[in-house]
């Protein structure tokens, strides 16, 4: 069911379901804006299923108002994060390709890596750069071509279309990875079935995503934590709630871990600034390129872990298991 557009509003909106029961039952978890790019003047509802409890975006944009919901100036496609700070772009850089050679090492050589949402490619350019034989693809629905240029010349193929409409080859890939990326697609389950047929047999794929369970969530009352980034998050995940929608479409679990969120703090806290205090002072302390308000965070996270919290950032990585014909 659509909703016509609103006085405020410049989205047409649809109404949508839990992904895991399929009901449309559901209690009101909060309500929020898009406090970080101000892409609509539209509030907006998460959902909690009375089924099973799974939160989602109701009503949510409609996929052709993609356009709208991730404007020009969108962080990771117009290259915000390494223009304005080289040393982040180092630091997350380092972070990342970490993350990936935890797996990555043992790929056989000229492995084919692909990232769902790869943004300005820095990841792909990383693993690039490590391994020279690996053919690196990123996958995104629009590239500034500055952005387009710098990702060619830097031997990175790029497929521009949404995962909804883009065809891939069966049985081609070593490794996928979604960085945060599932919580924005529309149709997330057809996506990871779609995934797998792409992967090569025992291949692997990564999903890093926010967490509902964070222990830090409680403290963002009235929709201003960070994880929900409406209306650009549509589904949120739990840990057992990830590896169930891994499990039922054909993959095998290798590890689930807690990541490190200081981005998801510095939205948070950028959202209680704007809600209540409109400061410009505040919004430049909690900006994502702030190394030392990230660094803070980093280190509060790390301490929570130690200490058997979750937080609000979660990886994991899966394996394809062979389907056998009926």
């Amino acid at each position: 069911m659509f909703h016509p557009k609103s006085r405020n509003s410049n989205l047409l909106l649809e109404n949508s379901k839990c992904l895991f029961c399929k009901h449309d039952s559901a209690i009101l978890e909060t309500q929020t804006q898009d406090y970080i790019y101000k892409s609509t003047e539209e509030k907006f509802n998460f959902m909690r299923c009375s089924e099973c409890g799974h939160i989602y975006l109701s009503p949510r944009p409609n996929i052709k108002d993609i356009s709208i919901i991730y404007p020009k100036n969108y962080a990771s496609f117009s290259g915000k994060f390494s223009k304005q700070n080289p040393l982040l772009t180092k630091i997350k850089d380092s972070v990342l390709l970490s993350r990936f050679s935890m797996f990555g090492a043992r790929l056989p050589e000229n492995a084919k890596i692909l990232e769902i949402g790869c943004g300005d490619g820095q990841l792909l350019k990383a693993i690039k750069r490590k391994h020279m034989s690996f053919e690196v693809t990123g996958l995104d629905w629009k590239y500034q071509k500055e952005i387009e240029i710098d990702l060619q010349r830097h031997g990175v193929l790029l497929i521009e279309s949404t995962l909804e409409d883009v065809e891939l080859t069966e049985d081609s890939y070593d490794f996928i990875i979604l960085n945060q990326l599932i919580e924005h697609l529309w149709e997330p389950e057809s996506a990871i079935i779609k995934l797998h047929k792409s992967l090569k047999k025992g291949g692997l794929i990564s999903i890093s995503t926010p967490n509902v369970d964070g222990f830090d969530r409680a403290y963002f009352k009235n929709g201003c934590w960070g994880g929900y980034y409406a209306p650009r998050h549509l589904q949120l995940f739990n840990r057992a709630e990830l590896k169930k929608l891994l499990v039922k479409n054909g993959y095998s679990m290798v590890c689930q871990k807690n990541l490190v969120a200081p981005v998801v703090w510095a939205y948070s806290l950028q959202s209680v600034s704007i809600r209540k205090f409109n400061s410009p002072i505040l919004n430049r302390i909690f900006d994502v390129n702030n190394v030392l308000f990230l660094a803070i965070f980093s280190l509060v996270d790390l301490l929570a872990i130690k200490l058997g919290f979750s937080t609000s950032n979660q990886m994991a990585i899966a394996k394809k298991m062979c389907v056998e014909s009926k």
